[in-house]
């Protein structure tokens, strides 16, 4: 059954911020760890590179697997986008991510989630609504993909996977007759194909261009969504 919960705002505090960042620049490392890290440079594969393929736009990482993206890629299109995987022990290049129904436009790669062996790639312009797709890190092949309901609402702009959840934005859907109050998508992957649980919105309180969606992140039953325009606050909520 699908349900629409408000969720409560979170107001993007400066002191909040500043305290959690001297906190964890204060947090005790192992000294070896601390002033000797391993540095690894992972480089695009794209085959045909070019200025403003924006390699490393998003990022993933999971025991197993390095995942990112280059919405930029031309290979399959002007900006039809690719993701690359890598081993997460090693940063040797395992695969090339792109959709079975590659187009110019895309945007494929602009965000990107890993979980165990599951990679998922948002296209936040594909078919000028967006799309989703679910990919087997180990062998590269698609798995499913989720289409937008709604044209141009950019669904697929920010992913986030949490155990068999994921969690999808679409800042520019239009929410309640808002358009561009954003809106954000909860599946559940336990299934055979990803079905919609949920779908979140602003507490009752949609405006339009708050971009409800821009970015969201899962953990467990937790689900953060951003909301970078707001409508009372202009520097905008996070909502939880």
């Amino acid at each position: 059954m699908n349900t629409t919960p408000f969720l409560r705002p979170v107001p993007v505090l400066a002191s909040v911020l500043w305290g959690l960042a001297l906190s964890l620049a204060l947090w005790p490392l192992p000294a070896a760890r601390a002033s000797n890290p391993t540095v690894t440079k992972l480089h695009s594969r794209t085959q045909t590179p070019a200025l403003n393929d924006f390699f490393g736009w998003s990022v993933a990482v999971s025991d197993a697997w390095l995942l990112v993206g280059e919405h930029g890629s031309d290979d399959l299109g002007n900006n039809a986008g690719a993701a690359f995987l890598y081993d997460a022990r090693t940063g040797r290049f395992r695969a090339r991510l792109t959709p079975d129904d590659a187009s110019a436009v895309d945007a494929f790669g602009a965000s990107v989630a890993l979980c165990g062996n599951l990679a998922v790639v948002g296209a936040p312009f594909e078919d000028g609504g967006g799309a989703v797709y679910g990919f087997d890190a180990r062998s590269g092949k698609q798995l499913w993909k989720l289409e937008s309901n709604q044209a141009g609402e950019g669904f697929g702009v920010a992913v986030a996977l949490s155990g068999r959840r994921l969690l999808v934005g679409a800042m520019l859907a239009t929410d309640n007759g808002q358009a561009g109050g954003g809106l954000a998508y909860v599946y559940d992957l336990s299934g055979p194909a990803p079905l919609l649980a949920q779908t979140l919105s602003r507490e009752g309180n949609a405006a339009a261009g708050a971009r409800f969606g821009g970015a969201v992140a899962l953990c467990g039953r937790l689900a953060l969504v951003g909301c970078d325009q707001g409508n009372t606050s202009p520097q905008g909520f996070a909502y939880l």
